[in-house]
């Protein structure tokens, strides 16, 4: 057994980068921001929920959903997908949402 072992310590080194592979998409320096309007979130949990729902969506990277108000804030890869989309998705979840204004970082 002892034998197996010095030999498998000694290639460690070369196999150190085995398994690992660099991202197959480049990441996109792009990031464009929304604010929506969102009509029927009555407390926290509405909150989580179009948290949960919208940071599934390829290309979301932050929300911010604020109850009170009636609003989030998004930040997202305009490439992968659109402020229209990130709303229909709320939507879908029972809440009135709107885009009230979108635009670059």
């Amino acid at each position: 057994m002892l034998r197996l072992i010095i030999p498998l310590i000694a290639l460690a080194p070369a196999l150190a980068g085995c398994g690992s592979s660099a991202p197959t998409t480049p990441a996109s320096a792009a990031t464009a921001t929304a604010k929506l309007s969102i009509q029927g979130m009555t407390c926290a949990s509405c909150a989580v929920s179009i948290r949960t729902a919208t940071r599934k969506l390829e290309g979301v990277s932050s929300i911010e959903v604020d109850a009170e108000q009636g609003s989030a804030q998004v930040s997202y890869d305009p490439s992968r997908v659109d402020a229209a989309t990130i709303a229909a998705t709320i939507t879908d979840l029972g809440y009135r949402a709107a885009v009230v204004s979108e635009g670059g970082a």
